[in-house]
């Protein structure tokens, strides 16, 4: 009994990242953000091994690569909560949404992140910079089948 109950608990167990401390508010933002929008997070983040801050190259901000997501603890101070949940996002984008960069104004999927724009960032992420976001997302079985055809 106890075998058959460990692989079905195996079965629908679906795994959560390893999250930094230093990230762990934003990707929660992330998180509440998805709950509120009935958007199924848990499944999207499943290939998502951890989220890291920690040294990037020069000119790197964040990065998705495999199974990890990596947000730079040499571009973004630690106490600057709002551009490490910006870039976050951006990342969490591309590694649970497969969201694409999206290069024409000012946008979380932007990949230009100019230093000077953060205020704008700041200013406009409820008003809508939040809800078009999530306005993008595409569950994992549509994107499937729109990539079947």
């Amino acid at each position: 009994i106890i075998s058959f109950l460990i692989g079905c608990s195996s079965l629908t167990f679906t795994p959560k990242p390893y999250v930094d401390p230093v990230l762990r508010p934003a990707y929660d933002t992330w998180v509440d953000e998805c709950v509120e929008r009935g958007i199924r997070y848990k499944r999207e983040v499943s290939k998502i091994d951890s989220i890291l801050y920690e040294p990037l190259e020069e000119g790197y901000w964040g990065r998705c690569y495999g199974n990890r997501v990596t947000i730079s603890n040499i571009a973004i101070s630690p106490i600057d909560e709002f551009t490490l949940k910006l870039v976050v996002f951006h990342e969490l984008g591309h590694c649970a949404f497969d969201y694409d960069h999206y290069e024409y104004g000012i946008d979380i999927m932007n990949s230009v992140l100019l230093e000077n724009d953060i205020v704008l960032y700041h200013y406009f992420w409820d008003k809508f910079l939040v809800e078009d976001y999530f306005h993008k997302y595409i569950s994992k079985r549509e994107r499937r089948k729109l990539q079947k055809n």
